[in-house]
C-alpha cells in the first residue's frame, strides 16, 4: 500500500516521535538506522523495560511502517534493541526479549531479512547462555551498522562472513 508523500512524510514524523518516546532517534531516514537519543535516554529506557504495555504497541508499529511504504524500519528497529541487549545489557527483561523473539523479530514482512533476524536473535539467545567463553557471541553495535550499511548499498541483509 502506497500513500501520498503527505502522508508517509506523517507516518515518518509520527515514528520518529515513537522512537523519541523509547529514548531512541532515526538516524537515517534512509536506511532506518535507529540509535540511542543524545539526551535521556536512560528515563526513556527504564520506563520502555518498567512498562510491558508498550511491546504490543511496539508490535503494531512495526507492522505498520511494514504496510505503509517504510518497510526498511522494521529490522533496523529491532536490531538496534537486540544490539542493545546483546552488547549492553539494556532493554533486557524477559518480557521485552520474549516480545522481540516472539513478535518484532516476526514483523517484517520480507521473508528473507525476517529470518536474517531471527536468525540473529537466535544466535544471541544461544550465546547468551554459553558455558564457555569462546561460545560466547555478541552482537555489537558495529555489527548492526555495517549490516544496515551493507542493505543500503544493495549487498542485502546479512551477517558479514567473520562476525
Amino acid at each position: 500500500m502506497n500513500a501520498s508523500a503527505e502522508i508517509l512524510d506523517r507516518v515518518r514524523r509520527s515514528y520518529e516521535l515513537m522512537l523519541d518516546f523509547y529514548g531512541m532517534r532515526l538516524l537515517d531516514a534512509e536506511t532506518g538506522l535507529v540509535g540511542r537519543k543524545e539526551h535521556g535516554w536512560k528515563p526513556r529506557y527504564q520506563n520502555l523495560t518498567r512498562s510491558p504495555h508498550n511491546n504490543l504497541r511496539i508490535t503494531r508499529i512495526i507492522k505498520f511502517l511494514s504496510i505503509m511504504s517504510y518497510p526498511q524500519y522494521a529490522a533496523p528497529f529491532v536490531l538496534h534493541v537486540l544490539s542493545e541487549q546483546s552488547e549492553h545489557g539494556l532493554l533486557n527483561t524477559s518480557m521485552l526479549q520474549g516480545s522481540l523473539d516472539r513478535w518484532w523479530a516476526n514483523c517484517n514482512r520480507d521473508a528473507g531479512e525476517r529470518e536474517v533476524v531471527q536468525d540473529i536473535v537466535k544466535r544471541v539467545r544461544t550465546a547468551s547462555s554459553a558455558s564457555s567463553e569462546e561460545d560466547r557471541w555478541v552482537f555489537t553495535r558495529d555489527i548492526y551498522e555495517t549490516m544496515i550499511t551493507a542493505r543500503a548499498e544493495g549487498k542485502g541483509l546479512a551477517l558479514a562472513p567473520e562476525a
